[in-house]
């Protein structure tokens, strides 16, 4: 194997009986920090190699050869489109089902791949390109980085080939109060996907008051299906009767959690049904208007974050997370979001169990790893749905929370700093518009 992919990639190769049946591979992340003129001075080895020719927007792969795979995501890496013939494309290896190659590369039929003149007419907006490029750099960085990604790709991949399902996990949602079984249960039993509402999900942590007044808030809104309550107290003596509570016209599901955990917001209790999940803290004011706008705008973006409070992170050397308002955003605070469910299933099974241990080391910081998650599978900037007036009921009843912390603002830049190192980048997408209702 050639030198040049022995320093920066290893494969991982997947037989039966000695045939192989898939492959996948680990890409050393000191590849994405070389500079341009690094990249280059690699391409145009590959190019003296006979394995690539170099165009103005891409590089095609000459042939098929025993490093094809290790090709096409040096290509990438090296922000080089690659363009293959598309015959080979069940020859590129193992990635996640929610990424695709051909958003990464360019593909054409043999008619046209070996055909020099419609190679020079190839027409490729400028656009179009820097948008592969940079979703192809998220492709590699969850697929090939991360070896957590490896392994989970590599199970689904063998689970799917052997038994033919790939039905996403679930979380046993546990009832707090033993009197809601049978509500829990007939919940479980629902099959059918609503696309039509949502549920709005609360993780309460000794704040009975602030709980208690967002239940009566939702008794107008047609558009939540349910109030999911995730109980992160394990000291049973904090938990309130259950004739304590305001009674609201929406199902309101009190769950019982094993450990006091932030990550507890993100499992996917399989008593979810609806494809959009509203992520509310316990202290904010929200109005039938405000849910039901942001609510629309999040089925038109439906692989991104929308939300009210957004925060700004640096780039580069300078990774750091301003909490002051500025002229721009990146980050959505999950305090009042709408993301689509399929992300707490990335979170909880997909991620990297290495970032969930550092949120709860630190109680902080879950924000930042789903928005991460969220911008490498996205490859677009989140949304910002209007700039308006803070939403807490009180500030005092924030005292006791972890923006309250002296350590909280170098905890979330140590946390930033942290995730880039483990991914390779800093995947957030800045942003300078916000939507408002007309």
């Amino acid at each position: 194997m050639d030198n040049i992919f022995d320093e920066h990639i290893e494969m991982i190769i997947i037989k039966k009986f000695g045939k192989i049946i898939g492959k996948s591979l680990f890409l050393k992340k000191n590849i994405l920090e070389i500079n341009q003129k690094e990249r280059n001075k690699k391409l145009e080895e590959l190019e003296i190699k006979n394995l690539i020719k170099i165009y103005n927007n891409f590089c095609y792969i000459l042939k098929v050869t025993e490093n094809f795979e290790e090709l096409v995501v040096l290509l990438i890496a090296l922000k080089c489109v690659p363009l293959i013939n598309e015959e080979w494309l069940n020859l590129l290896p193992l990635i996640d089902n929610d990424h695709k190659w051909n958003k990464a590369l360019i593909s054409l039929k043999s008619i046209h791949f070996y055909n020099k003149k419609y190679l020079f007419n190839i027409d490729v907006p400028i656009s179009d390109i820097d948008e592969m490029k940079e979703y192809g750099k998220r492709l590699i960085v969850w697929n090939f980085i991360m070896v957590s990604s490896i392994a989970f790709n590599i199970v689904y991949y063998l689970e799917v080939l052997y038994t033919g399902i790939n039905i996403k996990k679930t979380i046993e949602a546990i009832p707090l109060y033993k009197e809601d079984e049978n509500l829990f249960k007939h919940e479980r039993l629902k099959k059918e996907l609503i696309t039509d509402k949502y549920t709005v999900i609360t993780l309460a942590y000794q704040r009975d008051r602030e709980v208690n007044l967002s239940l009566i808030q939702y008794d107008n809104i047609s558009y939540v299906d349910k109030v999911i309550i995730v109980w992160n107290d394990q000291n049973t003596t904090n938990i309130p009767k259950k004739e304590k509570w305001n009674k609201s016209n929406v199902p309101v599901f009190f769950i019982k959690t094993k450990k006091n955990s932030m990550n507890n917001r993100y499992l996917p209790y399989d008593i979810i049904k609806t494809e959009c999940i509203f992520f509310l803290d316990d202290d904010i004011r929200i109005t039938k208007k405000l849910l039901n706008k942001s609510f629309d705008l999040w089925k038109m973006n439906k692989n991104i974050i929308i939300g009210y409070y957004p925060r700004l992170t640096g780039k580069g050397t300078n990774i750091t997370y301003f909490l002051e308002k500025k002229e721009s955003y990146d980050l959505i605070l999950l305090g009042l979001s709408l993301v689509h469910k399929n992300y707490i299933y990335n979170y909880s099974y997909k991620m990297s169990k290495k970032i969930r241990d550092i949120v709860d080391e630190t109680m902080n910081c879950d924000d930042i790893a789903f928005n991460f998650m969220v911008s490498i599978f996205s490859n677009k900037p989140n949304i910002l749905f209007t700039k308006g007036i803070d939403l807490s009921r009180c500030r005092k009843c924030y005292h006791k929370g972890l923006f309250f912390r002296k350590d909280h603002l170098s905890t979330r830049t140590n946390c930033l700093n942290i995730f880039s190192n483990l991914y390779g980048i800093n995947p957030m997408i800045e942003n300078q518009y916000f939507v408002s209702v007309y």
